[in-house]
């Protein structure tokens, strides 16, 4: 009695299915693209993981110890890093201020660039803080230079960001 009730269900399914041809063939192939959508995720998703492990251990390679303000406001990093300087194994300190400018939207000197990120370092101890990856040029070694994308500057030109005193050149 229960073969013939499944027998029966099933064929009543069967004739629906052939029915509706379009939804049978776009209700499977939305469950279809669902399952391998799944499995590419799985398969792409570690290599994401790792690449950007590895994306933030490079930024920090050697770096154990970061410091910031609780507010994100600007602080004299020089009292803290004679502390740390002293410490036992501490090879290297740097006090680093990072700020995002918003560009005017006429007269921009950097084109269509809306804003950005200025990172104010220590020319004398770079090197010995964090490992960079140049692709032309080479690191700032004296006040006034920057190192910025190959889409705002070549090496050599002059580029003028707006500051907090007004407009200022800076050599790439």
């Amino acid at each position: 009695m229960k073969t013939s009730m499944w027998l029966q269900m099933a064929q009543m399914a069967w004739q629906y299915l052939k029915r509706r041809k379009l939804r049978t063939t776009l209700t499977t192939l939305a469950i279809v693209l669902g399952v391998a959508l799944i499995f590419a995720i799985n398969l792409i998703m570690p290599s994401v993981l790792d690449s950007f492990k590895q994306s933030q251990e490079s930024d920090i390679a050697d770096v154990d110890l970061s410091i910031a303000d609780r507010t994100g406001e600007s602080f004299d990093p020089e009292p803290i890093t004679q502390t740390l300087l002293e410490l036992d194994g501490v090879k290297a300190v740097s006090g680093v201020l990072r700020r995002r400018n918003l560009l005017p939207t006429e007269n921009n000197p950097l084109g269509a660039l809306s804003q950005i990120e200025i990172i104010g370092v220590d020319p004398d101890i770079l090197a010995a803080v964090r490992a960079y990856d140049l692709r032309d040029g080479r690191l700032i070694q004296t006040n006034g230079e920057v190192v910025v994308s190959a889409a705002i500057g070549q090496v050599g030109d002059t580029i003028t960001v707006p500051t907090a005193s007004g407009l200022q050149s800076f050599t790439v």
